[in-house]
């Protein structure tokens, strides 16, 4: 069991999916972190995807779903604050890529510790960009529009300061 607040500090290393999923079948909720979610099929948001470039192209698309993106990630950040004393400050910061690698977003690739250095990380076998070529096919350029708005978002508010995150 993880620790939550008020209890030990707990360690990245320690974050498993099971401790921050509830199922609530009798009332039909599913809380991630403490807050209300919902499971989305991936086909289905990525028909979103194509939906939006469709009727608005690619710039207005990848606008919408990066700020989709940031504010889920903010408010997973604030979420992961509140739930949590954590061990330190960087292993909440690097609780973001840990908890979107467990939710299937994405698997990060081994390398230096820290999304904050200057060789940040590398993320593969992206939902995001396995959707996109399913529905749009190839891209010339990123389109993990809502992870990097997620990542964003979750950094910003765990550093407190404006974090960009580029794909």
């Amino acid at each position: 069991m993880v620790s939550q607040k008020g209890e030990a500090p707990i360690r990245i290393e320690d974050l498993s999916i099971s401790e921050l999923v509830e199922f609530d079948s009798e009332d039909g909720l599913v809380r991630f972190a403490g807050q209300r979610a919902i499971i989305v099929d991936a086909t289905a948001k990525g028909n979103l995807r194509k939906e939006l470039i469709t009727a608005f192209g690619v710039t207005t698309a990848r606008v919408v779903l990066t700020r989709f993106g940031f504010v889920q990630g903010w408010r997973m950040a604030e979420a992961m604050e509140n739930l949590f004393d954590w061990e330190g400050q960087d292993d909440w910061h690097h609780a973001c890529g840990r908890i979107h690698m467990r939710e299937g977003m994405y698997r990060l690739e081994p390398g230096p510790p820290g999304s904050l250095t200057k060789g940040g990380l590398t993320l593969v076998g992206s939902f995001e960009a396995e959707q996109h070529i399913a529905h749009l096919g190839r891209s010339d350029s990123s389109v993990c529009w809502t992870i990097c708005g997620l990542t964003s978002g979750y950094l910003s508010r765990a550093t407190g300061k404006e974090i960009y995150v580029l794909g």
